[in-house]
């Protein structure tokens, strides 16, 4: 995958870590909900090439391990087996999905920098894993004119 990608797959996964810790840190979330969403991210950051120093390091130490034993395979095969572990597709589209919906609505409800980012970044990361996200536009569409009587 491309760097972009790749740089977008590492800030998006380390701000879902974060969110995610912070979210059990203030009671929000209860350990179970926040485990369960934190392996679909995971594996969702492994299938978009993630920075390995961006992972846990027993994910890292996974994905190397499997290169030792199953040398022949790639990067790719490595961390697509991995992720298949972590969490199946039917378990991480709908997450990576209804992210990128409610990332597209708070970027069309609190216009910014922030939430452009945020929005294209899922966007991003949705195209390259082939999830389908309903499009919705940002503004009305005009109205055509009306003829003159």
């Amino acid at each position: 995958m491309a760097d972009a990608l790749v740089t977008i797959a590492t800030r998006e996964w380390r701000r879902r870590d974060a969110l995610l810790r912070a979210m059990v840190a203030r009671k929000q979330w209860p350990l179970e909900r926040a485990q369960a969403a934190w392996w679909r991210w995971l594996s969702i950051a492994l299938r978009t090439d993630v920075e390995i120093s961006a992972l846990p390091s027993d994910v890292a130490v996974q994905l190397n391990t499997m290169f030792a034993l199953v040398g022949r395979l790639t990067d790719a095969d490595r961390r697509s087996m991995l992720a298949d572990d972590y969490a199946d597709r039917h378990e991480w589209e709908p997450e990576l999905g209804t992210a990128t919906n409610r990332a597209v609505e708070r970027q069309t409800q609190e216009p910014g920098e922030t939430t452009l980012q945020q929005a294209r970044d899922l966007i991003a990361l949705s195209r390259a894993l082939d999830v389908a996200v309903p499009w919705r536009a940002a503004e009305p569409a005009a109205q055509p004119e009306r003829k003159a009587a």
